[in-house]
């Protein structure tokens, strides 16, 4: 190689190194900004004292070369109710955080709000301040704080809980023998992820027919993100040796199962549970779940759980009037066992342990519809030496079931079997809206000799009543 060749590849590394630094220098020119990924991060509702979810926003680095935020902080300084995470430590403020060209950075941003005296939601707010080469860019931080009574691993007797402030439920809560818990139409219960109402005395929940008097117990995370995922709490546990409880006019949903009913039947049998006027969606695993119990339900709406919407197991005494029961699945729900499922026996594994001497379920102007080709399952165990008293019955129901049902018109009367799909039933299953569709075949198809007078909303069923929680208006 020529003594010139050498030359010119000097030249070009040079030129090379040369170019390297000045694209690495900072960037100071007064026209370079930060290009933000939104101007206003708007927090859910938060309930005092409770932190929040973690929200994020991105600020680039369009340029091609780095460019240095000299400041970042929040402007209510070290009395924001605001936290700020940046580069994985959280802090207030920082201070000379360098971009790379073309890259970026993310701003992760919580809120614990303070209580105050207020009982609706009150507004706080907060923002980010940005400077960069003498420019202030500001993101705005908005959050609604919700004062609530919070509860914790306490015993609550003779208490009555009213719609005034909410009440987040952490841990167990349980209702001791003897006491009752009286809840008032419009009161709001949010429970935390583990949680559990017990109850050995009595419940009577009180709520509306009108979607704002109805009674609502859900988990505490009122992210919409969180709206329809299950499992956010364990539920209503009813426990052995309570009864007189009522629960009408109520939604519950996002728990691991509805309502669970454990409860020998006395003689004469006194309800555990009369359920009625109710919404139950979402649940991990069951809707309502009764063990020996003695259950009463009317104008119930329970869709979309993940094992049984209804189970029904070691006998009891239950009485079902004018419920919807449907499972199509969804987002969070894959939906393969039968909607309703009644037993005489527990059982281990495939190992029986018990078997209860008496069981009666009785459906009368139900639907019972999924996507699957069974959706009940009656199962009465008997081992030859031992017969219990099994006993079940369907009258003017809608049934999604096989032959094998179909053909035991004793025990399902006037019922309809494998009728059409959930759009034609239904106004819209995938909102969540289980009203009755005018072309379905539920509509005036009730027994009228054993109708109630209003559905789960209050509207007035006329002489030849739907069949489901509805009646079409």
């Amino acid at each position: 190689m020529t003594y010139k060749q050498h030359f010119l590849l000097l030249l070009i590394a040079l030129f090379t190194i040369a170019l390297s630094c000045k694209k690495d220098t900072i960037l100071d020119d007064p026209s370079a900004k930060l290009e933000l990924g939104t101007d206003t991060l708007t927090f859910d509702t938060v309930f005092t004292t409770v932190g929040s979810t973690t929200k994020f926003m991105k600020v680039f680095n369009r340029n091609n070369q780095p460019i240095e935020v000299s400041a970042a902080f929040l402007a209510g300084g070290e009395d924001s109710q605001f936290r700020l995470n940046i580069d994985g430590e959280s802090r207030v403020s920082a201070e000379d955080i360098v971009i790379e060209a073309n890259d970026s950075l993310y701003f992760f941003v919580e809120v614990t709000v303070d209580p105050n005296e207020e009982t609706l939601p009150y507004l706080i707010s907060d923002s980010i301040m940005l400077e960069t080469n003498g420019n202030i860019q500001t993101v705005r931080l908005l959050a609604y704080g919700q004062n609530a009574n919070f509860y914790g691993n306490v015993e609550i007797c003779d208490e009555v809980w009213t719609n005034e402030l909410p009440y987040v439920l952490y841990d167990i809560i349980l209702v001791p023998p003897d006491c009752n818990l009286t809840i008032e139409p419009g009161t709001r219960i949010y429970s935390h992820v583990g949680s559990r109402l017990y109850v050995q005395g009595t419940l009577e929940v009180n709520g509306g027919q009108d979607t704002t008097d109805m009674v609502i117990f859900q988990g505490d995370r009122l992210e919409e993100d969180y709206e329809e995922v299950p499992g956010q709490w364990e539920g209503i546990h009813i426990l052995r040796g309570s009864t007189n409880n009522r629960i009408s006019g109520a939604i519950i949903k996002n728990a691991l199962w509805g309502v669970r009913v454990d409860s020998l039947p006395e003689n004469p049998p006194t309800p555990g549970l009369v359920i009625e006027n109710v919404i139950m969606e979402n649940m991990q695993a069951y809707g309502i779940w009764g063990r020996s119990a003695v259950i009463e339900g009317r104008n119930l709406n329970i869709f979309d759980c993940g094992l049984n919407n209804t189970l029904l197991e070691l006998g009891g005494l239950y009485n079902f009037e004018h419920c919807t029961m449907a499972n199509y699945g969804g987002f969070y729900i894959s939906h393969k066992d039968p909607i309703l499922r009644v037993t005489n026996y527990l059982a281990v594994g495939q190992t029986v342990t018990n078997v209860a001497n008496y069981t009666s379920a009785s459906f009368t102007n139900c639907i019972i519809l999924g996507s699957e080709q069974e959706e009940i399952s009656l199962d009465n165990y008997t081992d030859g030496s031992f017969e219990s008293d099994f006993n079940y019955a369907f009258n003017h129901c809608i049934v999604r079931s096989s032959e094998e049902y179909a053909d035991t018109s004793q025990f399902f009367e006037n019922c309809l079997f494998n009728p059409l799909p959930a759009d034609t039933m239904f106004m819209d299953y995938s909102e969540g809206d289980l009203r009755l569709n005018a072309l379905s075949p539920a509509v005036d198809s009730g027994d009228p000799f054993s109708a109630g007078t209003i559905d789960l909303f209050g509207n007035v069923r006329d002489g030849q009543p739907d069949i489901g929680a509805y009646e079409l208006q």
